[in-house]
């Protein structure tokens, strides 16, 4: 039993199989590191836009904080005297635009809707006496945007 196995130990045959074998396993290695760094590649290009995205994100909430609590100032002012002032309708539409203009924050639907608000207001703004009509539409365009804003899809 010793020589039969001393035999097949020594036989070409098995050198042969052992090293296809080696051979195949070494390919697979091979394979599979080359397409692991293909896709390390293709994660690393994706990095900084995904840092992009998040920044963009992040500076849009900050920014949101901020002009909903502007709007209830508004809101809360126009409310009690309903008196406008140029500066004030000014300031809704440089908000409005602000938010319109943000490059990620909004949806098309909503951005239009803020176009459509920045229209209204420059409407008013070219007025040359603010009545209380005037107030009474500002009121909507910043109690609309401030719905617009509060939606669930915009937090973070």
């Amino acid at each position: 039993m010793s020589k039969e196995l001393l035999e097949v130990w020594s036989s070409p045959y098995l050198g042969n199989t052992v090293g296809v074998v080696s051979l195949i396993v070494g390919l697979a290695s091979l394979i599979y590191t080359v397409i692991t760094f293909i896709k390390t590649k293709v994660i690393e290009k994706k990095i900084p836009e995904v840092k992009a995205n998040v920044i963009d994100v992040v500076n849009f909430d900050k920014m949101k904080a901020e002009q909903l609590s502007y709007f209830e100032k508004v809101i809360g002012t126009l409310t009690k005297s309903y008196e406008l002032s140029y500066q004030m309708c000014s300031k809704i539409f440089r908000s409005c635009y602000k938010i319109k203009t943000h490059e990620k924050g909004l949806k098309d639907e909503d951005k239009k809707r803020f176009e459509e608000f920045c229209t209204r207001i420059e409407i008013i703004i070219q007025n040359d006496r603010y009545e209380k009509e005037d107030s009474m539409e500002l009121i909507e365009i910043v109690t609309e945007a401030q719905a617009i804003l509060n939606k669930g899809e915009y937090a973070i």
